[in-house]
């Protein structure tokens, strides 16, 4: 899985990353002007190496939260 869409399944944790993972669909992208910036664009697909630190947020459709590019992870892959 070279992209992340949206309508994909991911796993996500909750608290910045120190919950157990969820399954989350992603709703939307927003592909971030710069790291660590809560302004950008909506997009419908990224490179997965973008989900890295703060380059993108992502919303949910079956939860009621976002996160940032580092809370997620293609289904199946462990989080660090």
């Amino acid at each position: 899985m070279d992209k992340l869409k949206v309508g994909d399944v991911v796993s996500w944790r909750h608290s910045w990353g120190r919950e157990e993972p969820k399954k989350a669909t992603i709703e939307s992208i927003q592909l971030n002007e710069e790291n660590n910036s809560k302004f950008g664009k909506l997009v419908d697909s990224v490179d997965w190496e973008l989900a890295e630190d703060r380059n993108i947020i992502v919303y949910f459709s079956d939860q009621n939260n976002w996160a940032w590019g580092f809370q997620i992870r293609p289904l199946g892959e462990k989080h660090d």
